[in-house]
C-alpha cells in the first residue's frame, strides 16, 4: 500500500510540477496599417492557439510548433475570416514537467479586412 501512495505521489509531482500563465503582448494590429490603408471590422473577437513542448534545456521538440506565437496569430486570423486582427493581446501558459515544458500561446483580438494604400 506504502509503494502504491508513493507510486502515485511520484506521478502527482511529474505531471504537475508546476504552471505559471502570462500576458505576454498587446499591438494595435498584426500587422502594420498606415495612414493610406482603410480596414474593414469583420465581426466580433477571434481567437488563436498553437501549443509547444520544451524540454529541460528550452529547446523545442519535433512534436511542438517551432513558432507558437506566429501560429495562434494566423490561426485567429484564419478562424476570424479577415486578413489581419486588431486590438491583438497574446497571452502564454507554461506547464512546467521534471523533463521539460507545455507551452499553450493564445492570441485574441477583432479580426479585419486591410485594404493597402485604399484610404485618401
Amino acid at each position: 500500500m506504502r509503494t502504491l501512495k508513493t507510486g502515485l505521489l511520484l506521478v502527482i509531482v511529474l505531471v504537475a510540477a508546476g504552471c505559471m500563465t502570462q500576458n505576454v503582448g498587446v499591438a494595435p494590429s498584426s500587422t502594420p496599417i498606415t495612414g493610406k490603408d482603410t480596414y474593414t471590422v469583420i465581426g466580433g473577437k477571434t481567437t488563436g492557439r498553437a501549443y509547444g513542448f520544451l524540454n529541460i534545456f528550452m529547446i523545442p521538440f519535433a512534436l511542438g510548433e517551432s513558432n507558437p506565437s506566429k501560429m495562434a496569430t494566423e490561426r485567429a486570423i484564419r478562424k476570424g475570416g479577415g486578413n489581419a486582427i486588431i486590438e491583438a493581446t497574446q497571452s502564454n501558459s507554461m506547464i512546467y514537467l521534471l523533463l521539460g515544458y507545455i507551452l499553450t500561446t493564445r492570441v485574441d483580438g477583432t479580426p479585419v479586412n486591410i485594404e493597402r494604400g485604399g484610404g485618401s
